[in-house]
């Protein structure tokens, strides 16, 4: 593992300048921004590099679902959707979280390309939103979601 994390520190040294400066924005809007499911994850860039970068591997789409988690991609849109919506039951902190995911999504859609988001798991989930910048670098912006089925989720 220390092996790609290395490989993923040349890849940074080597990155245009629009690169990093996107990322920077990324981290910034993802600062204080958790993602809501059945737990709670924060948002966090987890790679950066060239097309032929290791970790661009694991999101190719030549990737088959195996063993005891799948592979799935959603569309960024699709995966946007509930988390801009509005509803007059939120509460004031609900209301500025959408508003924070509603910046990310016009922050992502205008400065990166190709996006797709890819769920890695089963019940916990790893999810990353993989994009491509205009200098044909990627961008990974990731994490956790857990996602229970119905007949687990008890109300009090």
């Amino acid at each position: 593992m220390a092996e790609s994390y290395f490989s993923l520190y040349k890849n940074v040294i080597m990155l245009h300048a629009n690169t990093l400066s996107i990322i920077k924005e990324i981290e910034f809007l993802v600062k204080d921004l958790l993602h809501f499911s059945d737990a709670i994850s924060p948002y966090f860039v987890s790679g950066i590099g060239k097309n032929n970068s290791p970790f661009y591997q694991l999101f190719s789409n030549d990737q088959a679902s195996e063993g005891e988690f799948s592979i799935k991609e959603i569309s960024f849109r699709e995966y946007f959707n509930s988390l801009v919506k509005t509803h007059s039951w939120l509460s004031e902190d609900q209301k500025k979280r959408v508003e924070q995911y509603k910046v990310l999504e016009n922050y992502l859609a205008g400065h990166l390309q190709e996006i797709k988001i890819v769920k890695i798991g089963n019940i916990h989930w790893d999810v990353h939103i993989v994009g491509r910048t205009r200098e044909d670098e990627y961008v990974i912006l990731s994490t956790k979601e857990l996602s229970l089925p119905h007949y687990l989720v008890f109300d009090n």
